[in-house]
C-alpha cells in the first residue's frame, strides 16, 4: 500500500510541475501582448508602444521572388488622448513592406505590417485584425523551357586567345604583346578583325531570377594602327575586370 501511495504523490507532483511550467510561459507571453498594447497613464492618455508600431508576419513562398502582397478584412480602433514623442513619425497608410529570404532552401517573404497609422487629422489608429493574401508570379524563376538560347557560340569561328587581367582599368595590347606575349604575327591580320569577349569575370548573382547572357558579350574597344598591313603600333586600349578573350 505504501508503495502505490508513493507512486501515486510523484505522479501528482509531475503534473502539477508541468502545469506550473505552461502556466508560466503563458504568463510571459501575456506580458509581452500586454507590451505591445497601448496602456493608460496617469493623466488619462493613452501610451503608444513605440516597439510595436509594425509586425512582421512570415509566408513561405514556392519561389524566390518578390510577391504581391495584399491585406483585406482590416479592423481598425481610433485611439483617442494617444501620447507619443512629438518627433515620432507614423506611418500613414496601412501598407505592407516585403522582404523576401531563405532558410534552408526555403524561401519566405517577411511582411512588415503597419500596427498603428496617423490620420491627416493627427488621430492615431490601431490595426486591430487584418487578412494577408499572397500572390506569387508563376513564372517567376522558371527559364526552363522558356529560355531563348543563342543558335551558335562566338567561339564556333576564328582564332581566340584568352587575356588573364587583375586589376581594373584602362589596358593595352600593343604590337609587342600580340606578336612576344600572344605569339602572333599581326602582319597576318587586319587589325579590323580584332574583336574583344568577355562577361566580366565576377561572381554570379545569388538570385537565380537575376538575367545572364548565354554566350560570351563583345566588348567596346578602340583600335589605333596605320591601317596598312602590316600592322605597326598597335594600340588597343580596353576597359576590363576580370578575364577576357581576344580572337582576331
Amino acid at each position: 500500500m505504501k508503495q502505490t501511495i508513493f507512486f501515486a504523490v510523484v505522479g501528482i507532483l509531475f503534473i502539477t510541475n508541468g502545469a506550473w511550467a505552461q502556466l508560466k510561459n503563458t504568463a510571459v507571453a501575456a506580458k509581452q501582448i500586454d507590451a505591445l498594447n497601448p496602456t493608460k497613464t496617469a493623466d488619462g492618455k493613452t501610451s503608444i508602444p513605440l516597439n510595436a508600431i509594425y509586425k512582421v508576419e512570415r509566408r513561405n513562398l514556392q519561389r524566390f521572388a518578390t510577391p504581391t502582397v495584399k491585406l483585406s478584412q482590416i479592423k481598425t480602433t481610433r485611439i483617442e488622448n494617444a501620447t507619443y514623442p512629438k518627433d515620432f513619425v507614423f506611418p500613414t497608410k496601412i501598407e505592407p513592406t516585403v522582404y523576401i529570404s531563405m532558410e534552408r532552401k526555403q524561401p519566405f517573404a517577411s511582411i512588415l505590417v503597419p500596427q498603428y497609422i496617423q490620420n491627416l487629422d493627427k488621430s492615431i489608429e490601431k490595426i486591430e485584425d487584418y487578412q494577408i493574401e499572397i500572390i506569387e508570379d508563376q513564372t517567376a524563376n522558371k527559364t526552363t523551357g522558356n529560355r531563348v538560347y543563342a543558335s551558335s557560340s562566338v567561339l564556333g569561328s576564328g582564332n581566340f586567345y584568352k587575356i588573364s587581367i587583375n586589376t581594373r582599368g584602362l589596358q593595352k595590347v600593343d604590337y609587342d604583346f600580340i606578336k612576344n606575349t600572344i605569339g602572333v604575327d599581326p602582319a597576318t591580320f587586319s587589325s579590323n578583325n580584332i574583336r574583344l569577349y568577355g562577361n566580366g569575370g565576377e561572381l554570379l548573382d545569388e538570385n537565380n531570377a537575376t538575367y545572364r547572357y548565354d554566350d560570351l558579350v563583345e566588348n567596346a574597344i578602340q583600335v589605333v594602327d596605320e591601317k596598312i598591313p602590316p600592322i605597326k603600333n598597335l594600340r588597343t586600349p580596353i576597359i576590363y575586370t576580370q578575364t577576357k578573350a581576344i580572337t582576331s
